[in-house]
């Protein structure tokens, strides 16, 4: 099973399909986890903050969102996927 879209932290040995930095750039997690620029939304707002985010080596993650009535289309293979969302 792999992950199809993260905002978040995991280890480097998670099998991610597809990680989308919501409302944000292309970044590398320090896990070593390569999240796109946002990207696949219809509609929705970003809103982001350059606060600093305490609890986490990757706070620019949590730095920017997209909210409201959205949404997020990838195209993947047929089968089981965890889809995780770290708010």
């Amino acid at each position: 099973m792999g992950v199809a879209h993260i905002t978040g932290e995991l280890d480097a040995n998670t099998d991610v399909v597809h990680a989308v930095n919501a409302g944000g750039e292309d970044y590398t997690a320090s896990s070593g986890i390569y999240f796109t620029a946002d990207a696949g939304f219809d509609n929705g707002t970003i809103i982001d903050t350059e606060d600093t985010i305490n609890g986490t080596p990757d706070g620019v993650l949590f730095q920017t969102q997209r909210a409201g009535d959205l949404t997020y289309r990838r195209s993947l293979q047929n089968g089981s996927y965890e889809v995780t969302i770290l708010m």
